[in-house]
């Protein structure tokens, strides 16, 4: 979810205040300016600091609440930000700025019922808002209330149909409502607009759950050439591939699966091409080739039938493995 609106509410504040302390003279407006210009340039520790030392000297100054409210969310401190604005929205005026903040802060930190009740508060005002509107919305969606979040949003959507984050939230809250097929057909729409290989993900896997096959491959294609590194996208791709009767790219995108599965778990993987490994048998164990074989059936004496060539394979594979690990371990040197 991007928040670009935030970034210019945040902004606006900067400039605001920063404007009236370069008209101000005396030790409480130096501060000022010079937090405002680290906060600026990111240096956020040294911007929180000046701030505090000014409410020190001048409690009652809300523009320096807010803004150290912004740079405090900004550095994670979460709790300490939305301190800040419940302080400082008793003395302003138009309470919506600092309420969307406050709220982007419960949001972050994860608070997504309080966030929701902010951004609420806004919308009574700002009916026609839509970054308010995404924002309540998505809370709305990750709170299990999708039938909410429908009937706000949609009452919004010809209004605002070519804004992509609208659109995303909307297709979410569809998904979640029981609307799934109008959900997927919206995200896979905005997907090839957009090209967010999210939305093709979200599509691809909620088609293939409707045993719409070819949509789900070609969502899930589009998701995998886009972003390779999606959370479940080589089995979800597999899948798809498999159920529209292609098994032969199917198999390479499951083993890529496997490949990332363990990766992510911190365990090696060895690859022997099936045609090789018999010859790898025979290479690094130093042995014959029917030797080799006829050791590999006994093995399956004690399991029992059947005991397949798969199998057979399988255990050969493990049993390389571990001579290739024994032989490193060997010819490792000594700590």
């Amino acid at each position: 979810m991007r928040y670009p609106w935030a970034v210019r509410r945040l902004f606006f504040f900067l400039w605001l205040y920063a404007s009236f302390a370069s008209a101000q003279q005396g030790q409480p407006d130096r501060l000022l300016s010079n937090a405002i210009d680290a906060q600026q340039r990111g240096d956020l520790p040294t911007a929180i600091r000046e701030y505090e030392e000014l409410l020190k000297l001048k409690p009652d100054m809300v523009e320096v609440r807010v803004n150290l409210g912004a740079a405090l969310a900004d550095s994670g401190r979460f709790d300490d930000a939305i301190a800040q604005y419940r302080l400082a929205l008793p003395d302003v005026a138009d309470k919506n700025p600092i309420r969307l903040n406050m709220g982007l802060a419960y949001y972050k930190k994860g608070d997504l019922e309080s966030a929701s009740r902010e951004f609420e508060e806004v919308h009574k005002v700002r009916p026609e808002d839509a970054q308010v509107a995404i924002l309540l919305g998505d809370s709305e969606v990750r709170l299990g209330r999708g039938e909410e979040a429908v009937a706000m949003l949609s009452s919004m959507e010809t209004a605002n149909a070519a804004n992509p984050d609208f659109e995303y939230v909307l297709g979410t809250a569809l998904l979640q409502e029981g609307k799934r097929r109008e959900g997927a057909q919206k995200l896979s729409k905005l997907a090839e607009k957009t090209q967010s290989a999210d939305a093709y993900l979200l599509a691809g896997s909620t088609f293939l759950d409707l045993n719409d096959f070819e949509h789900a491959r070609a969502n899930l294609e589009a998701a995998l050439r886009l972003k390779p590194d999606l959370p479940h996208i080589y089995t979800l791709t597999g899948m798809a591939r498999d159920q529209t009767g292609d098994q032969a790219t199917a198999e390479p995108a499951f083993r890529e699966a496997l490949r990332h599965s363990c990766a992510d778990c911190g365990v090696e993987i060895t690859c022997i091409r099936d045609r090789e490994l018999l010859e790898r048998g025979v290479k690094t164990l130093r042995t014959k080739r029917e030797k080799l074989l006829r050791r590999l059936t006994e093995l399956g004496s004690g399991f029992g039938a059947p005991w397949t060539q798969d199998e057979k394979y399988a255990a050969l594979a493990a049993w390389l493995v571990l001579a290739d690990s024994a032989r490193s371990f060997r010819t490792a040197p000594p700590a």
